[in-house]
């Protein structure tokens, strides 16, 4: 009698249990969600470097194209050597201003013919400045033109718009820039003609 009243007292075996809840398969949505949102972040920043990369590359090139006008210092700048043209033509007479240097640059036979804004191919190449409030200057490349300080004062250079009335001449300080997508402006080089 014993041994009976012992077995009453015995628990009882669990219920089995079920796995998936409703609050874990929340869970595995939420991740699953979560995965798919780095993903998608990592792609648009991804294409945006790329973009930049490009731009960055677009400075380059100018850069080599002022250095190579700086190392030809035995040649006066005229329009012609500043569209890198040896060929005498005579819309490529006069003196080097940056508004028909710009022009000679970028026009079909221009050594920057091939370049193009990697944002949207209606944006300019070449423009003024960086602005943060403007998105069509997002990937432009901008030169700015640089004054040394004064004999005797501390030395420092001031950087201004290279504007198309501007005249290349030798000795001028340009620094290239490049506009990125938020409308900051990143250093290419600086260059003295």
């Amino acid at each position: 009698m014993a041994d009976k009243t012992c077995m009453d007292a015995a628990p009882a075996l669990p219920q089995a249990v079920t796995f998936w809840r409703a609050g874990d398969w929340g869970f595995v949505m939420a991740l699953a969600l979560a995965l798919l949102a780095v993903v998608w972040c990592g792609r648009f920043s991804f294409k945006e470097g790329m973009l930049l990369e490009v731009a960055k590359s677009n400075g380059e090139v100018v850069a080599a194209w002022a250095t190579q006008l700086a190392d030809r210092k035995s040649q006066p700048l005229t329009l012609a050597s500043c569209a890198s043209n040896t060929a005498e033509s005579p819309t490529l007479q006069g003196e080097a201003d940056w508004g028909r240097c710009r022009q000679a640059l970028l026009a079909e036979a221009g050594p920057l013919a091939q370049l193009s804004n990697p944002f949207s191919r209606q944006n300019p190449v070449l423009g003024q400045r960086c602005d943060k409030k403007n998105p069509n200057l997002r990937g432009v490349v901008t030169l700015e033109k640089g004054t040394s300080s004064l004999p005797g004062m501390p030395a420092h250079v001031t950087w201004d718009l290279l504007s198309d009335e501007d005249v290349l001449v030798r000795g001028m300080l340009l620094r290239v820039q490049a506009c990125d997508a938020g409308g900051y402006a990143l250093k290419i080089a600086e260059i003295k003609l």
